[in-house]
């Protein structure tokens, strides 16, 4: 299967590293469990044959992979747990100094939240509050620990998403929400993952 086709929050295992067999220093080797983390972005390089998806790779971090790597999934996207438990551990988050003003800047930004758009998005309350809680969730799952503001920035971000959409009865019919009966997203949020 191609990296292009997995869905972000995925942890994958590299398998082959696809037809333009384009590798950077650092990249991941064959064999290397990863985690699907951005969804396709455009490499740099306009002459590029393909586009990129950022992958969360132990210790190195975000590290990038063409879009064709083939890659075997190990773990599809799941819940970290349900929001009303999830959000007794968020705490105050100062705003980064990069989200202040008109212009966004990358200035206090974990590089895992500023790096891909489909984190970034919610975090930020862009998106509508329940598909923000949803990718939140899945982001929860598989984000690494090592990062001292990543996690309490997600945390934070998922109490105020689950805030807003609770605020509204009309958009808040407990037992339509995907988290309230499984442990993982369904079809059409997997669909939007892929993005």
């Amino acid at each position: 299967m191609l990296l292009a086709t997995v869905p972000t929050f995925s942890r994958v295992r590299i398998t082959g590293p696809g037809p333009t067999g384009r590798s950077d220093d650092g990249s991941p080797a064959i064999g290397d469990v990863v985690t699907v983390w951005t969804r396709r972005v455009s490499d740099e390089n306009p002459f590029a044959l393909v586009e990129l998806r950022g992958v969360v790779h132990g210790r190195r971090g975000l590290v990038w992979l063409p879009e064709d790597a083939e890659v075997e999934v190990v773990e599809p996207p799941r819940y970290a747990g349900r929001p009303e438990d999830l959000v007794t551990q968020a705490r105050p988050v100062k705003a980064p100094e990069g989200s202040k003003g008109v212009m966004k800047t990358a200035e206090g930004w974990p590089e895992l939240i500023w790096q891909s758009d489909i984190v970034f998005s919610p975090v930020q309350g862009w998106d509508d509050p329940e598909i923000a809680v949803e990718v939140l969730l899945c982001a929860l799952a598989v984000a690494p620990d090592d990062d001292p503001q990543l996690r309490p920035m997600l945390l934070a971000a998922l109490a105020a998403r689950y805030a807003r959409l609770q605020r509204d009865p009309r958009t808040y019919p407990v037992a339509r929400y995907p988290w309230r009966n499984r442990t993982a997203p369904g079809p059409d949020m997997l669909e939007y993952l892929r993005g």
